[in-house]
């Protein structure tokens, strides 16, 4: 699914990583996929991220 977005909103600070950490939860239930396959690739202190979701958009 190379050039989709999916753009996700949250309620956590950006403090400690909470922010990413409930990122991350949501698009793994977006996806159905557990937590362990959804990675934070680029923007660990930004406000635009690039997630990883193993196992979406393969035969």
């Amino acid at each position: 699914m190379e050039g989709d977005l999916t753009v996700v909103y949250v309620r956590s600070p950006p403090e400690k990583g909470r922010a990413n950490e409930e990122a991350r939860e949501i698009l793994a239930e977006y996806f159905g996929v557990s937590k362990s396959r959804v990675r934070l690739v680029k923007g660990q202190r930004s406000r635009e991220k690039v997630f990883e979701v193993e196992g979406v958009g393969e035969p």
